[in-house]
This record gives C-alpha cells, sequence and structure tokens, in this order.
C-alpha cells in the first residue's frame, strides 16, 4: 500500500470510525512508548522474502476470501511455502476463523493442528453472526488436521506436544499476544521451530507496536536476536536460521522486486 493510500484509508478510518480510530492510534503510541522504555528496538530488522527462500519464491493458494479479518494472499503464501519447505511438517495454528490458512498450508504440512474459539466462545465475545456463521467454514474439508476449539489465554499448551511451524494469529491486544508467545515458545517449539506472528503491522510497512511489544514480552530477551519481519507482508518471525540476513528498513522503501498475480473467482 502506497503512503498516499495509506492515509486515505486512515483518514476513511478517523471519519468513519472516529473513536475506534483514536483508540487504536493512542494504544499504538503508548506501546511504541513503552518499548522504548525498555531500551528495546521499535521495529525489527526486515529479511527480504526472496533471500529467506534462497532467491525464488512462486506459490499458489486454492482457497481465499479477499475479506476482512484474513491474512494477506502474500502472508498465506509465506507459510504454505515454510510448511512445504519442512519435511513431514507438524503446523500448529492460534485463531483459524474460516480455516483459509489452514486450508492451504494442509495441503503441504504431515498434519495441522488449529486452537481457535468454540461458536460459544465466539458468541460470548460478541462476535457477529456472518462472522460466526463463516467461522471454520473451509476446515471441514481438511482430512489431516485436530480442531481445538477452546481458548488460548486459558488452555492447558503443556499437553500439545512440539511443532515445526507455528502461526499466532488469535487475539492481537499486548495482553493476549503476549499470552500466546509465552505459551509457544514454553511449550510448542523444538530448537528448529519456526514462529510466525500475523499482524506485527497494519500495512507490511507500519509496525503495529501493541503486538511487537507482546512478542518482545512474551520470549526471553536472549531470543529478541532471532525475531524478523519479513518483507511485503503484515508477519514477524522467529527462526534460529544461522543464514539469516537483515537490515534495518527506512519507510516507505523503494520497491526491490516485483510479483506476477494471477486471480479467479467462482462462486460458492
Amino acid at each position: 500500500m502506497t503512503p498516499k493510500k495509506v492515509v486515505f484509508e486512515s483518514l476513511k478510518w478517523m471519519l468513519t470510525d472516529p473513536v475506534r480510530f483514536f483508540k487504536n492510534y493512542n494504544r499504538n503510541v503508548y506501546y511504541k512508548k513503552q518499548i522504548e522504555k525498555q531500551q528495546f528496538v521499535t521495529q525489527l530488522p526486515t529479511i527480504d522474502l526472496l533471500t529467506l527462500f534462497n532467491g525464488t519464491f512462486e506459490s499458489e493458494l486454492e482457497r481465499y476470501t479477499f475479506l476482512e479479518n484474513t491474512s494477506t494472499v502474500l502472508d498465506l503464501c509465506l507459510l504454505k511455502e515454510l510448511a512445504r519447505g519442512i519435511n513431514d511438517c507438524r503446523y500448529f495454528e492460534i485463531g483459524s476463523l474460516r480455516g483459509e490458512s489452514l486450508y492451504n498450508v494442509a495441503k503441504v504440512a504431515k498434519h495441522c493442528t488449529a486452537l481457535t474459539l468454540s461458536h460459544e466462545q465466539m458468541k460470548q465475545f460478541k462476535f457477529k453472526p456472518s462472522l460466526l456463521k463463516s467461522a471454520n467454514m473451509l476446515s471441514s474439508e481438511i482430512k489431516n488436521m485436530t480442531l481445538i476449539e477452546d481458548n488460548s489465554l486459558t488452555y492447558d499448551f503443556s499437553k500439545l506436544g512440539k511443532f515445526d511451524l507455528i502461526f499466532v494469529d488469535g487475539d492481537h491486544t499486548y495482553n493476549g499476544v503476549k499470552s500466546d508467545t509465552n505459551n509457544v515458545f514454553n511449550h510448542l517449539i523444538h530448537e528448529n521451530s519456526i514462529i510466525v506472528w500475523h499482524d506485527y503491522t497494519y500495512y507490511p510497512e507500519t509496525v503495529r507496536h501493541e503486538v511487537l511489544a507482546g512478542i518482545l514480552d512474551g520470549i526471553p530477551s536472549s531470543h529478541h536476536k532471532y525475531l524478523y519481519h519479513i518483507s511485503n507482508t503484515m508477519c514477524a518471525i522467529y527462526t534460529t536460521n544461522p543464514n539469516i540476513t537483515a537490515e534495518m528498513l527506512s519507510f516507505p522503501t523503494v520497491p526491490n522486486k516485483l510479483f506476477h498475480v494471477k486471480v479467479k473467482a467462482q462462486k460458492l
């Protein structure tokens, strides 16, 4: 999204829902200051997407809605290709909603496990009826999956075992991200596990500092050196890969790659 588009979208949001806009703006400013007080960096070093995949990145999604409350096309392609690169990948996900990421990752992973709110819990949190109706609509098609319907803030992660690739996309408040990150780090990872957090940014180049603060406080500071942002995506990643190269960027960045995009739609 171009800077002009970001400004336009921000103005539209401010005019149509000013209470929510300023609440989020103030929260972002607050958490950025909290990060600075702890002398942490207010952005993660960025790995170029092509560097992460040794110069070549190509992927395809079979199910995608292009609606709100989901990841971008590139975010889901990132997950799918990370899973494809891991032999017999065991994938774990927090926060599935319609099941778009699950469906696409399941095509290349050995097994997927999802922890997501039940319909009753969604009702308690006052999810809109349309979201309730579409929840898990794609998950039912997946054969190699275990679906756990519960709240990640209260669930016992210790009984789940270890996973190779973990996607954290549940409660995006500071407390929610910190709790999920802490549980994942303490119970689900082995020495080569990869963790991906969604909504580290609002847009690919605009850091969401509340989420960053939750990530930083959810793992020991000695492991912050393994945290990165992945270019062109809204994702942060934890990887102990010793061959990673990354750099701090000045935003907006000058494009260094172009994507070939093909879109095809059909009625449900």
